[in-house]
Order: structure tokens, then sequence, then C-alpha cells
């Protein structure tokens, strides 16, 4: 996101803090506040992810700076620096509307990526933003050979797939690649949880399917970091036939999670819907994390089932490690399709094709994105009303709480590159231009964000990732 708050007037100002440090943390301090609210000035001092402490004041106080910090305490350094300005200080006034002491922190491209009044800040936050406030290149021998076919971030490791059911754990720290490879160990692990007692019979039958359709094994969803970073929790969507009588027989698709252990290399757990969930008409596919828990898209196929109104939830789920399931809880998240998204014929064959993050869902082709916190829809200013189904495509999106700004990847008529489309709850639109990186070139290829004011794409070329400030 870009805030376009500068002006020619600041140019000298920013090219100051550009030439003393990598992120700009910025505290805009005002003098009437009371000791609480000025109490994290020393731990913001002390913090080693910051280069540059500045700590701005209106202009008039410069013949004061005596004053100041004996008030404070300060030590002047190079680590901390005071800034007089009336410009700056008024912009970032009005950015919040609050006149009480306030941190921001801006990127390469002086976007602001965080901001908070000094009494609520969240120190993890500050530190997170700082660290990563410029743009990298993560060179990664071992993926220089490697066709992927999608990837997300977690904090500083990569879960990419390519298109032969392998999935690459990235480490960008430190540049390790461990490969995990969906083979025998695996299916075996899935059907003996499925059949259980029957699962010499069970399985016999499914290999003799898998010989005649080899790309009904079980498909790698979704991975996601657990346990604290010690292992991965997998969604695998498998198949299991059904015996329907008079030489009938269904086969059926459903989820199973498994959890694999990353240092031993085994896959330790296999969790099955529980009873209420492994039930005929439900169809479970994609898991996703909102406001840090679990969640399940679910679709009912009833006999009342119709195309243009179709049953389709986020639903949190609870996991058993003790009875190896996981069932459904309260909190089920609705609506988050625009209530005539269906209308069109299209619409149902593309019904999961959704992008979310950790606070929002959004349709491919929909014109609006949903707020998890919030629980309601926001329209996506596009440029002009969409003329048909696919003419504006979505991509990954995202809400950063802290500046409340969405933003949104989109192409237009099927066009090469992609858009940013950033801006407020209320229509106010910030940026809405292509996306390219540091040499100008056109991002193409997959991309995703690494934090809600950077994006993390695919350097398919050296073998490894960039980023890009936003």
């Amino acid at each position: 996101m870009k805030i376009n708050i500068w002006c020619k007037g600041l140019v000298s100002v920013f090219l100051l803090i550009s030439s003393v440090c990598n992120a700009k943390v910025i505290v805009k301090t005002n003098l009437t506040d009371c000791a609480n609210c000025t109490l994290f000035f020393s731990e913001l001092q002390k913090t080693k992810e910051i280069d540059t402490l500045f700590v701005l004041f209106p202009k008039k106080f410069k013949r004061n700076e005596a004053d100041i910090i004996e008030k404070y305490g300060f030590e002047k350094s190079k680590q901390l620096q005071f800034l007089f300005d009336d410009s700056l200080y008024n912009r970032l006034d009005k950015f919040n509307g609050n006149f009480t002491s306030e941190i921001y922190i801006l990127n390469s491209k002086n976007s602001i990526i965080y901001c908070s009044d000094l009494k609520s800040i969240n120190m993890g936050a500050v530190k997170y933003f700082t660290l990563h406030a410029q743009e990298k290149n993560y060179n990664i021998p071992a993926l220089k050979e490697v066709n992927l076919y999608s990837y997300e971030t977690h904090q500083n490791k990569v879960l990419a797939k390519d298109y032969f059911k392998t999935l690459f754990v990235v480490d960008l720290k430190t540049k390790d690649v461990q490969r995990i490879k969906s083979g025998e160990k695996l299916v075996q692990g899935i059907y003996k949880r499925h059949f259980g007692k029957d699962f010499e019979g069970g399985y016999a039958v499914m290999k003799d399917l898998f010989k005649k359709y080899p790309t009904i094994t079980p498909r790698l969803e979704k991975a996601t970091i657990a346990n604290k970073g010690k292992s991965l929790l997998m969604l695998y969507i498998y198949r299991y036939f059904e015996d329907k009588g008079n030489e009938d027989t269904a086969v059926i698709s459903t989820a199973m999670l498994v959890n694999y252990d990353i240092q031993s290399e085994k896959y330790t757990t296999f969790l099955m819907p529980d009873g209420k969930w492994n039930s005929k008409g439900r169809s479970l596919y994609k898991w996703a994390n909102f406001l840090g828990k679990p969640y399940l898209m679910s679709e009912l196929t009833t006999q009342n089932f119709k195309a243009d109104s179709p049953i389709i939830n986020f639903i949190p789920i609870e996991l058993d490690f003790k009875n190896r399931v996981f069932t459904g809880r309260k909190g089920v998240l609705t609506k988050f399709f625009p209530s005539d998204y269906f209308k069109n014929k299209e619409a149902y064959l593309y019904r999961g094709s959704l992008h979310f993050s950790n606070m929002t869902i959004m349709p491919t082709f929909s014109d609006s994105i949903y707020n998890v916190a919030l629980k309601k829809k926001i329209r996506v200013p596009y440029k002009t009303k969409r003329a048909h189904f696919q003419q504006y495509v979505s991509y990954a999106n995202s809400y950063n709480p802290f500046t409340k700004t969405y933003q949104v990847f989109y192409t237009f008529e099927k066009g090469k590159g992609y858009y940013l489309l950033s801006f407020k709850e209320d229509g106010t639109v910030l940026k809405d231009k292509m996306v390219r990186n540091s040499k100008g070139e056109r991002v193409t290829g997959i991309l995703n964000f690494y934090h809600p004011h950077q994006i993390l794409y695919l350097n398919e070329t050296g073998g490894g990732f960039r980023t890009v400030d936003l």
C-alpha cells in the first residue's frame, strides 16, 4: 500500500532518513501526552531491529531541544535523531486523525506499513515490519531446476508444490530446502486410517483403480506450519469406493489431515473427519487459517441442491490427535460470496476458486472482499463496472488492521501482468497500478503476499524468490 501523503517539500526529509537507515521508524510526539503515553520510548531505543529512531516534533520546538532531551531522558546518538518539520507532522496527524504520540514505519517506497499510538504499540509487529521494509532477493540454488506450481509464505518459510506431488519446505534465512515426496508410505497411511481393519481388501481395490486411473491418487491440497515450526499439517483430498449393491460401486472424494514431523521426516498422525462430517452429501476441500485458527471449506450437495444457490462455507475445526479425527466447531463463516454471484452460469464451475489471507476471503470473480474479523463484505472499487463475468480476475489479497487498508492483485481482460489495487473500506483508492520490480519489469508468474505491504514472487530463471515493496 502506498499512502500518498508526501509532497515536494518533504523530499529532503526522506532523503535524509533514507541515507541513514533501511526502515523509516518515526515517532510523531505530542508533548502534552502523559508519562504513560510515552513509556515505550526507552524500549524502542533498545530494539536492535531499529537502525535509527526518528522522533518528530513541530518546527517551533527546535529551540527547546535541550528541554526535550531532559523531559524524556533521551541520549542523543546516531540511533536516535530528532526531526522538526511542520509539513510531515501535520500530514501524519491527518493520516489517523489522532493527536496523540504515534509510531509510523515506512518501507523503501515510503509507504506506511505500520502505525499505532504508543499506548497500544505491538512490539512484535514493530520488529517484524522493521525487518521486512526493504526489497530482497532470496537465491535458492536447490530450486533452480524445479517447476513450481504454487507456494505460500509462513513467516520466514515458503511451502511450495511442484507439478509432481512434491512439497518443498524452503527456509529463506538458511536457504535450506526439504523435499517431501508423496509416496507409498503416505498413500498406505491414508487408506489404513480410512479402511481400518478392512485395509487389505479395501486397499487392493484402490490399487486396481490407481492402475487404471493414475491421476486419482491422493492429492495434496494445502500444507501449513504447525507445532511451533516442528511439524507440517497437510490436507490431502483422497478417493475411496462405496459398494451401493447390485454390483454398483461409487467412488467418493473426501479429506484427510496428515501430520508430518519435519525433524524425523515421518508421517505421524492421520486425522479423518468425525462421524458428523464424514457423511454423504458433503464435500470437504480447501484448508485455510483465519485469525490464527484452522478452517475447512465445506459444500453440501443434498437432494435439493441448486447450482445457482450452493451451500458453501468455512467451518472452524478442532484437531483430536488422541482419537485421530477432526471435528467442526461453532463460528462458521458464511455469505462471503456476493448474493448474486451464482446467478451467472459460469460461477458454479469456479466455486472453489477463492483467494484468502489471514483476515480476508475473495472469490476470483467477485466485486467484493470479505473481512473475516468484521464479518462483512467490502466493495472492491475497480475502475469500471464488470462488463462480463471474467473481465476482472482477482488473485492474492490482504488486509492490514494497523493501517486499515485492503489490497487486491488482479488482471484485466486476461492481460499480462498484475495490477495492485489498494483501497480503504469507504472505497478511497490509494493505488491502482501495474506491479513492477526494482528494475521496472512487470511481475508475472506466481506471486503471494509476504506481508500486507510486500509481495514474494518466484524468480523462475534464477531459482529463488524476490520481494517487492508496495
